[in-house]
C-alpha cells in the first residue's frame, strides 16, 4: 500500500489561553481499575479476562464488516436498509435514523443528507478519561476511543436518552458554550448534516449509529474543554468543537456521560489539538493484573515523545477513512528461526477498545502451528471459549519461557515478550491472547498509537500484555533511526514498560467559576422573566397603566403595534372596572368621499386584526384580571424593533440622562463622510502593522458607506482573555463633528480597576446596529461571552443581547437609574417624605423579594400614581434591584464604570468637535493611560504591602494571594466577623448574626451551610456567588470550625496576584504580546536617559553645546550610512 499523505490540521481558532506548556498527560483509566466507576471489587482476574475478551469479541466482529465493505465497495445488495423516524413530539424528531446494517447503502427514499455512523461498539470499550467542560467547569466520565471521531456528551433536554448516574450537561449554566451554525465550516467537517430550520440561526445536526444499534443525535456546538494533568496543573482549551447530543440510547452504561474521539478525522480531539499539542499523542498501558493503583497515561504533545534504540517506526496506511490509525503486516517470526511469511494484503488497526490481537483465520491457524511446535507443551482448551490455544503448564519446567513473536509492521519490527502475547487464565494455563477474524486483516488491540493529523481506515486492534505496550509520536517528530518522510504519517512503537512518574498530591485547582447552583437559580430567573410580558387569563395587575405597559411591552417583543379602545367606569366614584387593549390594526379604514381625489393614497393600516387583551377589575382584590386574551393576528409581525413600532416610544423614556441626540427621535441614521473613512482605514492600517493581533471590522451600507465600527488592540484581547466574565457595555454621544455614538466594553481587572476590551463606533441605536457589534465583539474575542453584562436601558439593545448572548446575565446599570430617580422622583420630596431615599431603599436595601415588593407598593401609595416612570422602571427590576441580582455573578459592577469611571480627559474629548482620527488617537492615549495605571499598581503591589489590622493566618495568606485593593475588601469582611456571633445551629446551618448593642447595625443575618466532609460553606446573602469573597457570615463559621485558611475552592483566580500568569493565543494560535511596542519604547528610554543629562550640561554653554551638537550631526550621518537601506 502507498504511504498516506498529510492531511492539513485543524488547529483551534479561537483565543486559547494555557496554564502550562504544550506538553501535558492525563489520566487513562482501564474500566476494571479502582479508580473506575465500573470497578467490582468481588470480580477475579480470571473474571476480568473473560470480560474483556468478550466486549473484544464483539469489537472485532464490527471491524470486520467495516472493512469487508470499504475494501468491496459497500454492504452486499440483501442487505437491510431501513429507516426510522424518532417519535413525531420529539424536538429532533426531523433527525433521520441512518440504515442500521451500512452507512455505505442507501435507499432510494433515503433523504439527500443521511446522518453519519461510527464503527465503534458502544459497549466494548476499556478505557475512560475524565474531562471539564464549559465554564463554570462540569466533571464528565467518558469513554476515551481511537475509533471514534467526534466528542460528544448527553445534554439537556434529552428526549430519549439512557438512565446515567451523572447529571445531564446544561448547556444553558456555561457562558462558554456556543451552537455551530449551520452551513459553516465547522460544520461541514463532518460528510452528513443536517439543520434545524426552527432556531435562528439554525443549528447543525449530526448523528451517530453503533453497530449494536445504539445512537446518538444531536448538535454540533463549541465548548472549552479542559484536563487535570498528572503533574497537578490544569490546561485549558476554548472552542472546541463537541455534539451535545440529545437522544442517546441502546447500550450505552449508565457510569459514562459521553465519549472523546480520538480517531485521525477533523472533529477528533487530536485533530482539533492540532498545533497546541505540536499534532502528537501518545498512549502507555500499565499492566493489566497490576495490582499497583496506578493508571495508564493518554499523553499530548512534548509529553507524547519517546526515543531510544527500542523505538520502531513505520508508514502508516492511507485507505479511504480517516478514522483508524492502520499499519500493514508483512511477516510474523515465533522465536528466532520460524517465521511465517510474507503475508499479502494484512492490514492491522491500532485500536483503544481491543483486547486481544485478531489475525486472519489462515494466518492464526499457521502461527499456531509454529507455536505448537516450538513450546511443546500439551494443549488443552479454553472452557470459556474465548482463546483458541492454550497450554497446560502442570508439567512444565521452572524455567520453562515462551518464545518470543516478532511482527513485521512495514517498516517497523516489534518483538513481543511473552508477557505481550500470552495471557496466564490461571495457576496452570496460559493462552495465547489472539483470536481470527474471517477476512484478510489483522487487528492489533490497544497497541500504540499516534496521531497526525491524516485519516487512516481499516484494520482492527491490539497487543496487550502484562506490560504497557506503546507510545507514539507524531510524524513531526524525527525517528530516532531516521527522519520520516515530511510526505508520510508515521508511527512510532515501543514494546518496552510505561515508566510512571509517582502522581504528587495536590491540593484542589483555583478556577474562575460561579456555582452550578448559582447557574441553575439564574436560569430559572430567567425563563420566569420570559414568562413575564407574555399575557395570560386571570393575570393580575396593580393599575390599568401597569397593564397597558405589559401589552405594549408585549407588542414591542412580539413584534406588533397597540392601542387603546373602550372601557368603562363606575359612575359613582370614576373607577375604571374594564379596560381593553387593541392591535394597532385592528378594525378598517374608514371610507372617505375624498378617496378619488388622493394622487398618492396612504397604504393600508388596518387589516381587521382580533388580537387583543382585556381586564377586569376584580371586587375582592381590587387589581385588574385578565379575562380575555387573543394572541392570533391576520397580519405579518415585525420585527421586535421598538423604534420602528408607531405605538412604541422613540426613545425610552429612563435612557435619555445625558444624551445629546442627533436629532429629536434620536435615529437618524448617519454615514461616515468619505473622507473621515479613509483615514480612519489608514488609522487601522498603522496599528495592524505594530500590533499583529489587532482586530478592525466595518459595517457597510448598499452604498458602500461605513455605517458601524469596532476594533480591539492586543491589551483589550490580553485583558478580556483574563477578567471578561463580566463586562459593561455604554454608549457616550457627541463623538465628533459627525454626531456618531461611541461604544465601550470595560470591566475590572484584578486591582479592581477599570479594564477596556473593546470599542465602537455607531450611525445610530437601532437594534441591528447593536447585534452587529456585539456580535463583532464575540468574534473578536474568539466567541467567549460574559457571565453577565451591564447596560444602560435601551429596547434595543436589550433585544440584541438577548439574540446574540442569550445566556449571559443581563442587568441594568444603577448610576443610570439614580440619575433618572433625581430626575422623576426628586419633586415629590415634601413635608419630611423622602421618595428619592425610598426609591434607592428599594435598589440596595433589601434582602428578600418580598420585602422590596412590600416596600415598592408603600412607594405606590405615596405616589398614588402621579409619576409613571415609576411603573416603567419596576417592570425591570429583575435587572436592577438587589434582591434579584444577588443572585447574579457582578462582582460587585452595579454602576455604569463606562460613564462614571472614564477619564476626564476622554469625556471632554467626546463633546469637542473633532474628526473621528482625532478622537481616536486621543482613545489610544486613554488607553495606554489606563494600561501605565495597571502597571504602576503591579510594581506597587511587589514593593508594598497591606498592612494587617490583625496577624492571624488567614490574613496573612490573604494578602499572599489576594492584590492589595480585594485583600482589603476580605480584611474588611474578616473584621466585620469579629463582631458577629452564632445565634443558632440547626443541624449543619448555622445562623450568624451581627452584635448590635444600639440597634442600628445595617448588616443583616445570615444563614450559612457548612460541610465537614469536603469543607464547603454556602451562605444566604450569596457574596462569594456575586462578587468572589467570602462574607463575613461565611467567616465567622469557618473560624467557629478552626480552619485557619481559605478553602482553595473559595479563592477566585480572578483576584489573585496570579490573574495574569496565563499565556493568550489569538484566532491565528500566535502569543498575544500585550504591549507590541514595550521594547522600542524601552530601547527609547534608555537611549533619552544617556542624552539627557549630556544635553543639559551642553546646552549651558555655547562652544559645548556646538561641540555636542556637531558630534551628533556626525553619528547622525554613519547611521544613515550603516542602516539607511535596512527594514525598520
Amino acid at each position: 500500500m502507498a504511504s498516506t499523505t498529510l492531511f492539513p490540521f485543524l488547529s483551534i481558532v479561537s483565543l486559547t489561553v494555557l496554564a502550562s506548556a504544550v506538553g501535558f498527560s492525563v489520566e487513562l483509566i482501564h474500566r476494571d481499575h479502582p479508580k473506575s466507576p465500573f470497578y467490582n471489587p468481588t470480580f477475579s482476574l480470571s473474571d476480568r479476562i473473560q470480560a474483556e475478551a468478550q466486549r473484544s469479541h464483539a469489537r472485532a466482529a464490527a471491524l470486520r464488516r467495516i472493512f469487508f465493505s470499504q475494501l468491496h465497495g459497500g454492504m452486499s445488495s440483501t442487505t437491510n436498509t431501513k429507516y426510522s423516524m424518532l417519535p413525531a413530539d420529539s424536538p429532533f424528531s426531523h433527525a433521520l435514523v441512518s440504515p442500521s446494517d451500512s452507512p455505505f447503502t442507501s435507499p432510494s427514499s433515503a433523504p439527500p443528507n443521511a446522518p453519519i455512523e461510527t464503527y465503534v461498539i458502544a459497549n466494548s470499550f476499556d478505557y475512560l478519561v475524565s474531562i471539564h467542560l464549559g465554564t463554570p467547569t462540569r466533571e464528565i466520565i467518558a469513554i476515551a476511543d481511537t475509533g471514534s471521531d467526534l466528542i460528544w456528551v448527553t445534554c439537556e433536554p434529552c428526549s430519549d436518552c439512557y438512565k446515567q448516574d451523572a447529571p445531564l450537561f446544561n448547556p444553558a449554566t456555561s457562558s462558554s458554550y456556543a451552537n455551530i451554525p449551520c452551513g459553516t465550516e465547522k460544520c461541514n467537517q463532518l460528510p452528513f448534516t443536517q439543520c434545524d430550520n426552527s432556531t435562528s440561526p439554525s443549528k447543525c445536526f449530526y448523528q451517530y449509529r453503533y453497530f449494536d444499534g445504539s445512537q446518538t443525535i444531536g448538535n454540533l456546538a463549541q465548548e472549552t474543554v479542559a484536563f487535570n494533568t498528572t503533574d497537578g496543573n490544569d490546561v485549558e482549551f476554548p472552542m472546541v468543537t463537541v455534539g451535545c447530543s440529545h437522544v442517546a440510547n441502546g447500550t450505552f452504561e449508565r457510569q459514562t456521560a459521553g465519549l472523546i474521539g480520538l480517531g485521525a478525522g477533523p472533529l477528533s480531539l487530536v485533530s482539533q489539538l492540532g498545533s497546541s499539542i505540536e499534532h502528537r499523542f501518545s498512549y502507555c498501558l500499565v499492566p493489566y493484573d497490576s495490582t499497583n493503583i496506578t493508571t495508564s497515561r493518554l499523553s499530548f504533545g512534548s509529553d507524547a515523545i519517546i526515543s531510544g534504540d527500542d523505538v520502531e517506526t513505520t508508514t502508516m496506511v492511507d485507505i479511504d477513512r480517516e478514522t483508524f490509525y492502520t499499519v500493514t503486516l508483512d511477516s510474523i517470526t515465533v522465536g528466532k528461526n520460524s517465521t511465517l511469511g510474507p503475508i499479502n494484503r494484512s492490514y492491522m488497526i491500532v485500536d483503544s477498545g481491543t483486547t486481544l490481537t485478531y489475525l486472519d483465520s489462515t494466518v492464526l491457524e499457521s502461527l499456531m502451528e509454529l507455536l505448537v511446535k516450538t513450546i511443546r507443551l500439551p494443549q488443552v482448551e479454553d472452557s470459556e471459549k474465548v482463546f483458541p490455544l492454550c497450554f497446560d503448564e502442570s508439567n512444565a519446567e521452572p524455567d520453562f519461557l515462551y518464545p518470543d513473536i516478532t511482527l513485521q509492521l512495514g517498516k517497523a519490527i516489534v518483538t513481543l515478550k511473552p508477557y505481550n502475547a500470552f495471557r496466564k487464565i490461571n495457576d496452570k494455563v496460559t493462552c495465547l491472547a489472539m483470536a481470527s477474524i474471517i477476512i484478510f486483516l489483522v487487528i492489533i488491540c490497544r497497541f500504540l498509537e499516534t496521531l497526525l493529523n491524516r485519516t487512516f481506515t481499516s484494520g482492527l486492534i491490539w497487543l496487550q500484555g502484562k506490560s504497557p505496550l506503546p507510545r507514539l509520536i507524531a510524524p513531526s517528530s524525527p525517528s530516532p533511526r531516521s527522519a520520516p518522510s515530511p510526505c508520510s504519517a508515521q508511527i512510532y512503537i515501543s514494546a518496552r514498560a510505561c515508566q510512571h512518574p509517582p502522581q504528587p498530591h495536590h491540593s484542589p485547582s483555583i478556577r474562575l467559576s460561579v456555582s452550578h447552583e448559582l447557574l441553575e437559580r439564574r436560569r430559572q430567573a430567567m425563563e420566569e422573566q420570559q414568562d413575564d410580558f407574555v399575557p395570560r387569563l386571570g393575570k393580575e395587575f396593580q393599575t390599568v397603566d401597569e397593564a397597558w405597559s405589559a401589552w405594549r411591552d408585549y407588542g414591542e417583543r412580539i413584534g406588533f403595534g397597540v392601542r387603546l379602545s373602550y372601557g368603562h367606569k363606575n359612575i359613582k366614584d370614576d373607577i375604571i372596572t374594564s379596560k381593553l387593549f387593541l392591535c394597532s390594526c385592528e378594525g378598517k379604514r374608514g371610507v372617505d368621499k375624498r378617496d378619488h381625489l388622493t394622487k398618492k393614497p396612504r397604504a393600508e393600516t388596518r387589516t381587521g386584526c382580533q388580537a387583543r387583551l382585556k381586564v377586569k377589575l376584580d371586587k375582592e382584590t381590587q387589581k385588574y384580571k385578565v379575562v380575555e386574551f387573543v394572541s392570533d393576528h391576520n397580519h405579518p409581525l415585525q420585527q421586535p424593533t421598538c423604534y420602528l413600532i408607531p405605538s412604541q416610544p422613540k426613545i425610552p423614556e429612563i435612557a435619555d440622562i445625558g444624551i445629546h441626540l442627533a436629532d429629536s427621535l434620536g435615529v437618524q441614521k448617519q454615514v461616515m463622510k468619505y473622507g473621515s473613512a479613509i483615514a480612519m482605514m489608514k488609522y487601522f492600517e498603522k496599528h495592524a502593522l505594530e500590533d499583529p493581533s489587532f482586530k478592525h471590522f466595518e459595517d457597510t451600507t448598499e452604498e458602500g458607506e461605513i455605517a458601524n465600527v469596532i476594533w480591539t488592540h492586543a491589551k483589550m484581547i490580553v485583558a478580556y482573555a483574563r477578567f471578561g466574565d463580566v463586562v459593561e457595555f455604554d454608549t457616550l454621544f457627541g463623538t465628533n463633528n459627525e454626531k456618531w455614538a461611541f461604544g465601550i466594553f470595560v470591566g475590572f481587572n484584578h486591582f479592581r480597576e477599570i479594564v477596556i476590551f473593546g470599542a465602537a463606533l455607531m450611525c445610530d441605536q437601532s437594534k441591528e446596529s447593536f447585534e452587529w457589534v456585539f456580535t463583532k465583539f464575540l468574534e473578536a474575542h474568539g466567541g467567549k461571552k460574559p457571565i453577565t453584562i451591564f447596560t444602560k436601558q435601551n429596547c434595543s439593545m436589550e433585544h440584541a443581547l438577548e439574540k446574540v448572548m442569550p445566556d449571559t446575565r443581563h442587568g441594568l446599570c444603577t448610576w443610570h437609574i439614580e440619575q433618572n430617580c433625581v430626575k422623576y422622583l426628586s419633586r415629590f420630596n415634601k413635608d419630611g417624605i423622602d421618595i428619592t431615599g425610598d426609591f434607592k431603599a428599594c435598589m440596595y436595601r433589601y434582602e428578600e423579594e418580598k420585602e422590596f415588593e412590600d416596600a415598592f407598593n408603600a412607594l405606590r401609595g405615596k405616589l398614588n400614581g402621579r409619576e409613571k416612570w415609576l411603573e416603567i422602571i419596576y417592570d425591570s427590576r429583575k435587572k436592577w434591584a438587589h434582591c434579584f441580582m444577588k443572585n447574579a455573578y457582578t462582582l460587585g459592577i452595579l454602576c455604569a464604570q463606562a460613564s462614571v469611571s472614564i477619564s476626564s480627559n476622554l469625556k471632554a474629548y467626546l463633546n469637542c468637535k473633532l474628526d473621528i482620527c482625532r478622537f481616536l488617537e486621543y482613545f489610544d492615549r486613554d488607553l495606554d493611560e489606563n494600561h501605565e495605571r495597571e502597571i504602576k499598581s503591579e510594581s506597587d503591589m511587589a514593593s508594598k504591602l497591606p498592612r494587617l489590622k490583625l496577624n492571624v493566618p488567614i490574613l496573612r495568606e490573604a494578602r499572599k494571594l489576594y492584590t492589595p485593593k480585594v485583600f482589603e475588601l476580605f480584611q474588611a469582611e474578616f473584621e466585620l466577623s469579629g463582631s458577629a456571633y452564632i445565634e443558632c445551629l440547626e443541624g449543619d446551618t448555622y445562623t450568624v448574626a451581627m452584635c448590635d448593642i444600639d440597634n442600628e447595625t445595617p448588616h443583616k443575618s445570615g444563614q450559612v451551610v457548612w460541610t465537614r466532609e469536603d469543607q464547603t460553606v454556602s451562605c444566604s446573602c450569596k457574596k462569594f456567588e456575586r462578587e468572589g469573597i467570602l462574607c463575613w457570615h461565611a467567616l465567622k463559621v469557618l473560624n467557629r470550625e478552626d480552619i485557619k485558611v481559605i478553602p482553595p475552592r473559595y479563592v477566585l483566580n480572578r483576584w489573585t496576584k496570579a490573574a495574569k500568569d496565563v499565556i493568550v493565543v489569538d484566532l491565528e494560535g500566535r502569543r498575544v504580546i500585550e504591549d507590541p511596542l514595550l521594547d522600542v519604547r524601552n530601547r527609547n528610554a534608555d537611549l533619552v536617559r544617556i542624552l539627557t543629562p549630556i544635553c543639559g550640561k551642553a546646552v549651558q554653554n555655547e562652544e559645548q553645546s556646538q561641540f555636542l551638537r556637531n558630534e551628533l550631526l556626525a553619528v547622525q550621518q554613519k547611521y544613515e550610512e550603516k542602516y539607511e537601506n535596512l527594514p525598520m
